[in-house]
């Protein structure tokens, strides 16, 4: 058997029922099955399936049912539908959503021209009704399958969308299938795509082609799962794949979500970041980060605030004081270039304490410098000061107007090296 299509369903009526009537217009020429499990549902869901068992029959294709006379929730539907089925590849079909006629033909030949055995295969969807999470559906559908593995701590969850999933069963075997001990609440995908991540040599890939019609509406499982839970999952995985090769980093927001990420840390984490980073001047006027322990009354963390925007380093350390009023007057072409965030960062901290004896004796300098020295130890503190790699970016992608890729695109990074988004 090629291919098994696996459908856990509660309660699916009405959309089972078109869910199926897509199966019946595929045009994949392999052998191929339907595993329905029904978890215990209270409607009509089995009578429903059951009267397509001599459609789909009459063109090749088995359809096997099973019903559940208790519900054991989303993960343990899925693995009891898989159990049922035999096909060397696993295809999941949420009962709410509608395949296009190639999606098993499409997503098998991606799938069987990998060289890894262990094949994790997505493809593009289209949300209906139209326009429904625009920002998610643009997301995902524009990922590069080498950003498949590195966006990973979004709020979108994992980056090959569920509903498209199209796996290998050795895969499946040995990740044990998805965690069914707790029956609601839980992001069952999300834990099951992170094992897959876990585990190496994993090939993940998409078909890019538009080959799910993704529904959007109320009853969708993945209502029933808060926030919070996927927050700390993220952060859990963050702290055990990511900081363990990342001994100081640099947290981009100095606003709420910046905030939130570094509170979620422990204590030990804390002390690795150096500083945040942004580019509201506003909040890198204020100059510092505090976090302030309400119990206790007392600063835990006093973190300094810098901009994103990093100047040429070797231009401004060996420029001298002629060069230097150039470049502090120089315009910036978009108002974030470097000339006008010298003239910012420099005025900043000229206000704190510039050209004083106690700031030059903290850099070493004895004696009261030359205007010349003073200006060079100000463009040199710019550049200490301002953001370095790596960083974690919690800022949300797509709500800058194109000024957080941008900025991004101009620093020359590499993500999953040097940045990492958490958003």
């Amino acid at each position: 058997m090629d291919v098994s299509v696996v459908i856990p369903v509660k309660n699916g009526m009405p959309y089972i029922e078109q869910c199926l009537e897509a199966l019946l217009e595929q045009d994949f020429t392999g052998n191929w099955e339907i595993c329905v499990y029904d978890d215990a549902s209270t409607d009509c869901t089995v009578t429903c399936v059951e009267g397509f068992i001599p459609r789909l029959r009459s063109r090749g294709v088995d359809l096997r049912l099973s019903h559940g006379l208790e519900s054991g929730g989303v993960g343990f539907a899925k693995n009891r539908a898989v159990e049922m089925s035999c096909g060397r590849f696993i295809c999941f079909c949420d009962a709410d959503d509608i395949s296009e006629p190639s999606r098993i033909q499409e997503q098998f030949a991606v799938a069987d021209s990998q060289e890894s055995p262990l094949v994790f295969v997505g493809s593009n969807f289209r949300r209906f009704p139209e326009n429904s999470t625009e920002r998610y559906s643009k997301w995902a559908n524009d990922l590069s399958n080498e950003q498949l593995t590195l966006q990973v701590y979004t709020s979108h969850g994992p980056t090959l969308i569920a509903p498209t999933w199209f796996i290998s069963r050795e895969l499946f075997t040995k990740l044990g299938g998805f965690k069914d001990d707790v029956r609601t609440g839980f992001a069952e995908d999300l834990e099951f795509f992170y094992r897959a991540l876990d585990l190496g040599h994993v090939s993940f890939c998409k078909a890019n082609k538009i080959l799910v019609k993704y529904r959007y509406h109320p009853g969708c499982s993945s209502f029933g799962v808060s926030e919070d839970t996927i927050w700390n999952m993220r952060i859990d995985r963050f702290r055990r794949c990511v900081l363990p090769r990342w001994p100081k980093f640099t947290i981009w927001n100095a606003g709420k979500q910046g905030k939130r990420f570094f509170k979620s840390l422990s204590e030990e984490d804390k002390r690795r970041v150096e500083c945040f980073c942004d580019v509201d001047e506003k909040k890198i006027k204020r100059g510092w980060f505090e976090d302030y322990d309400e119990a206790a009354r007392v600063v835990r963390w006093k973190l300094p605030i810098v901009h994103v925007k990093i100047p040429c380093e070797k231009s401004v350390t060996n420029a001298g004081a002629a060069d230097i009023d150039r470049i502090l007057s120089a315009p910036s072409c978009d108002d974030r270039g470097v000339g006008r965030m010298a003239r910012f960062i420099g005025w900043h901290y000229r206000r704190a304490g510039f050209g004083t004896r106690h700031h030059h004796r903290h850099y070493g300098v004895s004696t009261t410098p030359s205007p010349e020295d003073s200006f060079r130890i100000k463009i040199t503190e710019i550049i200490l000061r301002a953001a370095r790699p790596p960083l974690v970016i919690c800022v949300k992608l797509d709500m800058t107007g194109g000024d957080l890729e941008r900025l991004v695109a101009e620093s020359e990074w590499t993500e999953g090296r040097d940045y990492i988004h958490f958003s």
